[in-house]
């Protein structure tokens, strides 16, 4: 019953602990494991990689969301043809761009 738990050891005696290597190699792991799920989380984008509708034909984004406020039916027209069963986005007026 002479056997301490780490908490009662010294200083010294926790370093020189069998365990203590394995302690650290855990946190490293933990730490390492946390700060890339962090990095991931923080450089995904919040809009998705798609596809701009009339890109290609008109380069300024404002002239493209006028495109689809003054003839939306042909715009969508070209964008479905164009497209197919593909996912693809358009300008708007509100300064974003739908999908």
């Amino acid at each position: 019953m002479s056997a301490k738990l780490p908490f009662q050891l010294s200083t010294g005696a926790v370093y020189k602990h069998p365990q203590f290597p394995s302690l650290i190699a855990a946190g490293v792991v933990a730490f390492t494991s946390i700060l890339l799920v962090a990095l991931k989380f923080w450089s995904s984008s919040a809009t998705p990689k798609v596809k701009i509708l009339l890109q290609d034909e008109i380069k300024s984004a404002r002239q493209r969301a006028l495109e689809y406020c003054f003839n939306p039916r042909a715009v969508m027209a070209k964008g479905y043809a164009k497209f197919k069963n593909e996912v693809f986005g358009l300008d708007t007026q509100d300064g974003k761009t739908r999908d």
